[in-house]
Formats: structure tokens, C-alpha cells, sequence
């Protein structure tokens, strides 16, 4: 097909679907090998990023996109600008070079079967912990406190869809006592390994706000008793039944301020010196995502929660506050074809 020949049917789609919100936009068709920094920055005048760039605009133009980063050979978007190119319309930019400033090892579009596939996010993390413990029958009280608590959490990811994906879940977390409040008590056991095995989904409700179900068996810390000269703190493994809320507050070019509120109830336990009551869990989370090239690649985050449940023995309260780096690895991306016309 010629260059005029293009040019009449790039026209003609334009014609037909170009008018967005309050400025003039034409409609490009993506092709696979676009990337879609370059069909902004060829196509669009001016910077691709900042509060003015064309980045903005186009989500102002698309609010039919609900993630920018999953568009798709033959999607439809609209290019915030206030005329087309006459002299040189919107092409596919496959052989295109970079534009200036984006990071030269962006992924082509290709076309896509589904959206599904699998990834591992890795989160050391540090946290710190305080146990609020008062003797069901003395009344005696004691606070024991971490020194160091710190670990690491794997998830491995199923995504099924654009909109829903499975996890298991495992952490493991080191734990070492400070001495009690108490001065005249001693510690037993300091220190603790405490393991977390799980598993959940979160759906997608809109591009904003998610939500998730999760179960996990893990290792939580009791007050086993307090004597007249010492304090013993046990881990036992509870089974808990979550659900979780999560919104993303703020959303730039390169980075998504997200927040998320976490429920759970604990189940009750029995351990050969006392039961283990019902209790429950409630926190949240507030956290920084990084996906400048057009995926999440890593989020720095800090979380608050406490947990209130009793044993027959003590009355408690765990306050809990974490800080975490998670970092997102793609395993296997969605099926795709490359060649031939979308």
C-alpha cells in the first residue's frame, strides 16, 4: 500500500472516530511492534512524561483503558493532539528508534491469546513487634518487645487474567527478644523462627480498587505465663481466614502510591498447657509501586497491625509495624503470536 493510499485510510479513521473530551484526538490503531512510549513520543508533540507531558493527556483521552500498560495489536486509542499529522500520519513504529529519555529495552507490542501467565515477588523485610501479656489469674502484666525481627516473603503468582490472580504464599521470619520490661523477670527462649505458609486471590473490581481472600497456617507469638522470676513466650501455629481491600491513591507516570486494609480472623489452638481463644487481626499497609517500563518491578512499603488474642493462661495484644522491599519477577508471560495482521 502506498503512501497515499495510507494517508486516505489513516484520514478517513479519523474522521470517523476523532473526537475525545475537549481537544481534537485521532484515533491510532496499535500494530504489533509498537511501543508505546514511541507512538507517543513520534506522534504526539512535546515531552512524553511530567504533569504536562503527552502521558497525562492520553489517559485523558482513554478513559476506556483501564491499565495502560495492556494494550494490544488492533486496540483503539486516541492520540491527544489538536490535528493529524498530515504530512506524516501515525504509523507503526516497529523500526522506529527510542525516544530520548525511555529506556531503550522496552518490550514491543505483540498480539496476545490471553493475559495470563506466572511470576515470584521477593520482600525482605523488617519489622518490630511488642507483646502486651496480662496473667488470667494473677493479674501479673508484662510487655516483651523485640530486638530483631526480621525475613523474607515469597509469593509465587497464577495469573489467570487481566483481572484475577492466584498466590501461595511462604515467609519466614527471625525473632529475638529484648529483655522484659519487668526487670525481675527473666526471658526463656529469645529467640523464634516463625513460618508462614498460605494461600489467595485478589480481583481486580475496577483500575483503581482491588479486593482479596486469603488462609494461611502460621507461627503466632503467646505469653505462656508469668511466674514470680520469668516469662515464657511460645509460637504456635493458628489458622487464619483473611480478606484484604486495596486502592491505588495516587497514580504517575512512573510510580503508584497504593494503600491496603487487611481483616483476619484467627482460629482457636490447643497446645499441651493451655487453649488458644478465637481472636483477630486488623492492620494496613502503605506503599510506593515502581512501573516505569510498563510493568510493576519493585514496591517499597510500611504496615502497621495489631492482634488481640486471648489464651486461657493470658489476656494479650501484639502490636506489629514492618517495613518492606518487594520486588516482582515475571516467569511466564502471556501466550503471543508475532507476525501476520492483528
Amino acid at each position: 500500500m502506498g503512501r497515499t493510499s495510507h494517508f486516505i485510510i489513516t484520514f478517513l479513521t479519523v474522521a470517523f472516530l476523532g473526537i475525545s473530551s475537549n481537544t481534537l484526538a485521532y484515533v491510532y490503531v496499535v500494530r504489533e511492534g509498537d511501543k508505546f512510549s514511541k507512538v507517543l513520543g513520534v506522534n504526539v508533540p512535546g515531552p512524553v512524561w511530567g504533569k504536562s507531558g503527552s502521558y497525562q493527556k492520553f489517559l485523558g483521552e482513554n478513559p476506556q483503558i483501564k491499565n495502560p500498560n495492556l494494550i494490544f495489536p488492533g486496540d483503539h486509542i486516541n492520540l491527544p493532539v489538536e490535528a493529524p499529522v498530515v504530512e506524516e500520519p501515525a504509523r507503526s513504529l516497529a523500526d522506529s528508534g527510542n525516544v530520548p529519555g525511555y529506556p531503550a529495552d522496552e518490550k514491543p507490542i505483540e498480539r496476545t491469546t490471553d493475559s495470563s501467565g506466572t511470576a515470584l515477588d521477593l520482600s525482605p523485610f523488617f519489622s518490630m513487634t511488642s507483646l502486651a501479656s496480662t496473667d488470667a489469674i494473677t493479674g501479673a502484666r508484662a510487655t516483651v518487645a523485640s530486638s530483631v525481627y526480621t525475613g523474607a516473603d515469597a509469593r509465587y503468582q497464577q495469573i489467570w487474567s487481566e483481572r484475577f490472580k492466584s498466590y501461595l504464599r511462604m515467609k519466614l521470619a527471625y525473632v529475638s527478644f529484648e529483655a522484659p520490661n519487668n526487670a525481675s523477670k527473666s526471658l526463656l527462649e529469645k529467640t523464634k523462627f516463625l513460618p508462614t505458609f498460605g494461600i489467595g486471590g485478589v480481583a481486580e473490581l475496577s483500575s483503581r480498587f482491588r479486593a482479596g481472600i486469603s488462609f494461611y497456617l502460621e507461627k503466632d507469638l503467646f505469653v505462656r505465663g508469668i511466674s514470680t522470676t520469668s516469662i515464657t513466650v511460645d509460637d504456635v501455629l493458628i489458622p487464619s481466614l483473611g480478606v484484604t481491600i486495596g486502592a491505588d491513591l495516587i497514580q504517575l507516570e512512573a510510580f503508584t502510591v497504593n494503600a491496603e486494609l487487611d481483616a483476619q480472623e484467627k482460629f482457636p489452638a490447643t497446645t499441651d498447657s493451655y487453649a488458644v481463644k478465637s481472636g483477630t487481626s486488623f492492620g494496613g499497609i502503605l506503599g510506593v509501586t515502581e512501573h516505569l517500563r510498563g510493568e510493576d518491578r519493585f514496591e517499597v512499603g510500611f504496615g502497621a497491625f495489631s492482634r488481640t488474642q486471648n489464651t486461657s493462661a493470658t489476656n494479650q495484644t501484639e502490636i506489629l509495624y514492618t517495613m518492606f522491599l518487594r520486588f516482582h519477577f515475571p516467569l511466564t508471560r502471556p501466550e503471543t503470536t508475532k507476525g501476520g495482521n492483528p
